[in-house]
């Protein structure tokens, strides 16, 4: 059956993208509402006086994504916490509320935010609203798929408001181990030879921890007795980026280049071994797929 969902979430050109990976999701606009004034403007809306927020309106099916998986996506893509607005823009319209349609989205935005809460999840209590829907008003046409038709814009926008970065951290907090967090996000070094992956030569492939995007193959895997998982190279160059290291002398730094997390570093930092790319890989920021397993995915 055909329903229909709202969240506000910040600036509506971030809450977009991240649903319409959903299947099921049949049509998503941005716009405004919960406010007094009828048929607003963008100007009108960032004043203070109105109330309104500024909010994705989702279309969805729902014998084929629920309710709970929006609601999901909606937390993985907002600071719940944050009472004054989201990441760089403070305001009422850009404050975090969901607006449901009927009793049964009520419960269960209920139901979420109270786990949320009680298992600690984001470390603080959630400050989202739940408001029943009132009139939606669609927004300019300039605003309407904002990161497709401005992608360029759209991305400066995404990371200098603070929203990308504290995704990733947060996602990290909220689904990795310790170790995983600190290797990933703050460059921690594995034990030599305590690590998962280090001796492992079985057939297959090492994806990021992150995103599941495959980066290195047991093909690739060199048997060095070095204490890591070592590489001669990635599945694709494309998959991983080489920085050079500001805090430590001569050290090149391995990064993924879609979540951008830490991996490691190029072994011994020579010229020769980097030309060669011999990657020197913590087992704490990837997973290992054995083969069948992974043509069974793939």
């Amino acid at each position: 059956m055909e329903k229909t969902a709202m969240f506000a979430g910040g600036c509506f050109w971030c809450m977009v993208e991240p649903f319409e990976k959903l299947i099921g999701v049949k049509d998503i606009r941005v716009g405004y509402s919960g406010g007094t004034n009828k048929n607003p403007t963008f100007e009108d809306v960032c004043k203070e006086d109105n109330k309104h927020f500024m909010v994705v309106k989702i279309i969805y099916e729902d014998d084929m994504v629920s309710y709970n998986e929006l609601l999901e996506v909606y937390f993985n893509s907002i600071d719940p916490t944050d009472e004054e607005g989201q990441f760089g823009d403070d305001g009422n319209c850009f404050k975090t509320a969901i607006f449901y349609y009927d009793i049964n989205q009520w419960r269960q935005a209920q139901k979420y935010i109270e786990n949320l809460e009680e298992n600690n999840i984001f470390g603080d209590l959630i400050a989202t609203n739940l408001w029943e829907a009132k009139e939606f008003y669609e927004a300019e046409e300039f605003h309407q798929d904002f990161y497709k038709k401005n992608p360029l814009l759209y991305r400066e926008y995404y990371r200098f408001s603070g929203r990308y970065e504290y995704l990733k951290r947060s996602y990290a907090k909220r689904h990795l181990s310790k170790l995983q967090y600190e290797v990933t996000q703050n460059k921690l070094r594995e034990k030599p030879f305590k690590n998962e992956y280090y001796d492992n030569f079985k057939e297959g492939v090492y994806v990021d921890i992150i995103d599941n995007t495959p980066l290195f193959s047991s093909r690739d895997k060199i048997n060095k007795n070095c204490g890591w998982p070592i590489f001669s190279k990635a599945i694709d160059d494309n998959l991983i980026k080489f920085i050079k290291d500001e805090e430590i002398i001569n050290k090149i730094e391995v990064r993924s280049r879609k979540s951008d997390i830490h991996l490691g570093y190029v072994l011994n930092d020579t010229w020769e071994n980097f030309r060669k790319n011999i990657l020197s890989i913590n087992s704490a920021s990837i997973k290992f797929i054995p083969a069948n397993e992974y043509f069974e995915i793939t």
